[in-house]
């Protein structure tokens, strides 16, 4: 079941992003478990990642998130496994889409991450140099835990 949806998440296909929100749940609800059956169905809902899937799992999203012009499921996928190994990722991401409005989405799903992980320099830069959403969503983080 996880090579299939690995296989698939690392297509250019629609069912890429499918994919990517399925093992971004998996591994969320191995962090926090809960009852999945809603979002997955049966099946899906049934499968636990093992330490080692989980590992092979988020190698696989960020070699995905390291490409030119990586997913932003991809990003949203890494962030749920809150993995420390992902942050690196996030900040790059951000560094290389920051200033470009075409890849807004992508910047602020990097924002995201690194949210998740408090990483202030990064977060604080982005409510300096980024605009719009992207520097709004930065700041008022900053106003509460900066």
């Amino acid at each position: 079941m996880v090579d299939a949806l690995l296989h698939r998440a690392s297509s250019c296909t629609l069912a890429a992003d499918e994919a990517l929100l399925t093992l971004g749940l998996l591994l969320e609800h191995r962090a926090a478990g809960g009852d999945l059956t809603a979002l997955l169905g049966a099946k899906l809902a049934q499968v636990r990642l093992t330490e080692r899937e989980a590992d092979r799992v988020m190698r696989t999203l960020i070699t995905l998130a390291m490409t030119p012009a990586p997913r932003t499921s991809v990003l949203w996928a890494l962030q749920k496994g809150g993995d420390s190994r992902a942050m690196p990722v996030f900040a790059r991401v951000l560094k290389a889409t920051l200033l470009d409005p075409s890849r807004q989405p992508l910047a602020e799903q990097a924002l995201q991450g690194l949210m998740t992980f408090g990483a202030l320099p990064e977060i604080q830069h982005a409510a300096k140099a980024g605009t719009g959403a992207l520097q709004a969503a930065a700041q008022e983080y900053l106003d509460v835990f900066g």
